[in-house]
C-alpha cells in the first residue's frame, strides 16, 4: 500500500482562518477533488476499517453546492476588503444566489427525506 500512495502528489490541508468566514472554501475544494483519493485510501488503509469516514455522495453533492454558489462571495469579500463599504449592484447578485443555495438544499434534503 505505501509504495502505492508514495507515487501521490500530497497536498496540504488549508487551515481554515477564524477571521474569514470564507476559509473552509479551499479545505472543501480539496474535499471535492481528492474525493475518489480519499475512498481508495481509507478503502485500503487498515483493512476499510475506517469507511465510515468516508465522505457520501450526498455530503459531495453539498459541498459542489456550497462551493459553487458561496465562491462569488469570496471573490466578492476579497476584492472589497479594503472598501468602506459595499454597493448594492455587489449585494444583490449574492443574495439572489443565497436564495437558490437555500432553495437546492431544500429540494436535496425533501429527497432525502422520502
Amino acid at each position: 500500500m505505501r509504495d502505492h500512495y508514495s507515487q501521490c502528489d500530497f497536498k496540504k490541508l488549508p487551515r481554515p482562518v477564524s477571521t474569514r468566514w470564507w476559509s473552509y472554501l479551499p479545505l472543501y475544494r480539496v474535499l471535492i477533488d481528492d474525493a475518489a483519493y480519499h475512498r481508495g485510501f481509507l478503502a485500503d488503509f487498515n483493512k476499510g476499517k475506517h469507511l465510515d469516514l468516508l465522505i457520501t455522495g450526498e455530503m459531495l453533492v453539498t459541498l459542489k453546492v456550497l462551493v459553487a454558489t458561496l465562491s462569488p462571495l469570496e471573490e466578492l469579500c476579497t476584492m472589497l476588503a479594503g472598501d468602506k463599504y459595499v454597493t448594492a449592484s455587489a449585494v444583490l447578485p449574492i443574495t439572489y444566489l443565497l436564495k437558490k443555495l437555500q432553495q437546492v438544499a431544500s429540494r436535496i434534503h425533501g429527497e432525502n427525506q422520502e
